[in-house]
């Protein structure tokens, strides 16, 4: 209850803020059970939609504040019918409301981490809600990794525990080496890893000078039942930027395997790791892995200047 009167209270603060205080991109906040996503960020809880964790085992719940109600439906009224439809797919359920101060009844349903909406916020563009004739349409930029950290930290529903391929990677680097290839070249990588260990989550390679060649980006994701070479559409994400890759499955070893794309060596890409906080990447409409750039720029400098052909490299 104390969590609902502050989230109330906030709400009716809202209200006198500016417009230009709200910014269309997804954010999520707090860990664990505080846990909450919202449709914004930096917007001083000028929130079109939330949702919060509430407890280990049990579902998230879901608000849009946008639709809120002056006054309660009655309880002799006929159900109220709330609908989200992303990018053309509805999705219905009948809410409940809860009252926020002067916002109003705000409709609010129980989300499942299984939930079919949940992925169709993350894979879309954008989600309309209407509740009865009224209906408002919210971006989802930044749905996917705003949506997937709060999977990871959330103990909702059906667990929210890390995907066994983040397990362990707490003492994970970012790291910059080289070493000698079978062509006589020596090849530059740029991993996040686990000092000597064969622990990874990213490894990108490339020969000094190969600046039209473009690195070769290889992610620690499951592939199901996919057969190496095999291909598999990759998402990534990091800070503004957002590129849908053509991606292969690479069974290397027992102990080396993941999806494999390139990346050229002029694409935005490479500065969006050295100025956003969070690296997100996984198969399309798949689950993503979300890794921290903290430390990644002085081994990125030296990758990239080796690949680039401005340096030596190691």
């Amino acid at each position: 209850m104390f969590v609902r009167q502050i989230l109330a209270m906030i709400a009716i603060a809202a209200i006198t803020l500016p417009a230009s205080a709200r910014t269309e991109r997804w954010s999520v906040t707090g860990t664990g059970a505080e846990a909450t996503v919202t449709d914004c960020t930096d917007c001083e809880e000028d929130m079109g939609l939330l949702v919060r964790c509430e407890a280990a085992g049990v579902p998230a719940t879901l608000y849009v504040p946008f639709q809120a109600l002056e006054e309660a439906p009655a309880e002799d009224a006929e159900p109220r019918e709330i609908v989200f439809t992303v990018d053309g797919e509805p999705f219905s359920y009948m809410p409940e409301f809860e009252l926020w101060g002067m916002i109003g009844h705000v409709p609010r349903i129980a989300l499942k981490p299984s939930d079919p909406l949940v992925q169709a916020l993350r894979a879309g563009r954008m989600v309309r809600i209407a509740l009865g004739d009224a209906a408002v349409e919210l971006p989802l930029k930044g749905s996917w990794v705003a949506l997937a950290a709060f999977a990871r930290t959330c103990p909702w529903g059906e667990g929210g525990e890390a995907a066994p391929s983040e397990a362990g990677m707490s003492d994970a680097e970012w790291q910059h080496y080289a070493f000698d290839n079978d062509d006589g070249g020596r090849d530059q990588v740029l991993t996040f890893g686990i000092p000597e260990t064969d622990a990874w989550a990213l490894n990108v390679t490339c020969e000094p000078g190969s600046v039209e060649a473009g690195a070769t980006v290889m992610l620690a994701l499951s592939f199901g039942e996919r057969e190496d070479g095999e291909a598999a559409g990759i998402r990534i994400e990091a800070g503004d930027y957002a590129a849908d890759l053509s991606g292969t499955v690479s069974i290397q070893s027992s102990e080396y395997a993941g999806v494999e794309t390139r990346i050229g060596m002029e694409d935005g890409f490479w500065a969006a790791l050295a100025g956003a906080e969070t690296l997100a990447y996984g198969i399309a409409g798949e689950e993503a892995r979300v890794i921290p750039l903290e430390g990644v720029g002085e081994p990125l400098g030296r990758f990239l200047g080796a690949c680039r052909g401005e340096t030596g490299g190691e």
